[in-house]
């Protein structure tokens, strides 16, 4: 069964790239920021479709 997300609902999305540029390393290229951006939407959808039901048993996955 799929869990809810862990981040307090309160904390945007604004906040949470803050916060996640923020603990860079300053030399940090805006590539690398990019990267981060695009790993947190990532997650963000993962957890979207996790907490939709649009997730796929592991036992489903082996047999696949």
């Amino acid at each position: 069964m799929a869990t809810k997300a862990r981040r307090p609902k309160s904390e945007t999305h604004k906040q949470i790239a803050i916060t996640a540029i923020r603990n860079l390393p300053d030399s940090v290229s805006l590539e690398d920021i990019k990267d981060e951006i695009a790993m947190l939407i990532a997650i963000e959808e993962g957890i979207e479709d996790a907490d939709a039901g649009r997730v796929i048993p592991h036992e489903e996955l082996k047999r696949r």
